[in-house]
């Protein structure tokens, strides 16, 4: 092994940890060989020990909901004494007690977000990305911790403490890699729509003002995300259920619950 990595994880107290860095970092280790990998698995490690590590296999036996912003959050009411995990701007809706807030691509100044004391997990590419947030704004943010993701590596981890997050193109993906790795006994999803108002391109958020049609065109790129990510979780995590919660593209993928809120406003609109 290279000298350079050698000394840098001498850092690692824990034996395995460090056996399983040098492992990744190791020349033999096929899948990495560019050097430019290498340092950022090792960055991540080191960021992620002291970001994930004491949340491993933390809320087993337990109820871990993934909120999504889609407009089917409003018809949602909480679960009782589940842990919730959202994503974007869920933590706005009052009656919801938010546990953890996931974010990744906001560069804009949110009064509300610097201002909440919710624990936060802020995403950022290893290397420089401008579609991340600013420096200067998570310097402002309050209880909140980095973690890294993986902007071309297609392998979605076991072990968040040892290597990036697998991006996929949504937050609600990061916040359902985090859940899985608190091993709870169901996961629901609320809120993630994966559809459009008009078209794929165009969809609408819960807490949009006077909006009249509900997301209902697919987002394919999303619901296949979804997919990989059930199919991980039915391979690693086999004993934790997933349900979908009013789900709209995502209809069919896992075990299906609507609301009577839900229903009762799109029986009406069909009418």
């Amino acid at each position: 092994m290279n000298l350079y990595y050698r000394l840098l994880t001498c850092f690692i107290f824990n034996k395995n940890k460090r056996r399983n860095a040098r492992k990744v970092l190791n020349d033999d280790f096929t899948e990495f060989t560019n050097n430019e990998e290498k340092n950022c698995l090792l960055n991540t490690y080191l960021i992620h020990k002291k970001t994930f590590e004491k949340y491993k296999n933390m809320y087993a036996g337990r109820d871990v909901v993934i909120v999504g912003a889609g407009p089917t959050l409003i018809y949602y009411t909480p679960i009782k004494d589940a842990v919730h995990i959202g994503t974007n701007k869920t933590h706005l809706r009052q009656d919801l007690n938010i546990d953890f807030l996931f974010r990744q691509d906001f560069k804009e100044y949110e009064p509300e977000l610097i201002q909440t004391d919710i624990p936060k997990f802020i995403g950022r590419f290893f290397y420089q990305d401008w579609d991340t947030c600013t420096e200067s704004l998570v310097n402002k943010l309050k209880n909140s911790q980095q973690y890294i993701l993986a902007s071309d590596i297609g392998r979605i981890p076991c072990d968040l403490s040892l290597e990036p997050l697998w991006h996929g193109g949504s937050v609600a993906f990061s916040a359902f890699q985090f859940a899985l790795y608190t091993n709870p006994k169901r996961i629901y999803l609320v809120g993630c729509d994966c559809a459009g108002a008009q078209d794929a391109k165009h969809w609408q958020h819960f807490d949009d003002k006077n909006f009249e049609q509900h997301n209902q065109m697919p987002i394919q790129p999303l619901i296949d995300g979804w997919k990989k990510l059930f199919a991980f979780a039915k391979k690693y995590y086999p004993e934790t259920e997933i349900i979908s919660i009013n789900p709209v593209g995502l209809k069919g993928e896992t075990k299906d619950i609507y609301t009577k809120e839900y229903l009762e406003k799109h029986q009406k609109k069909e009418q």
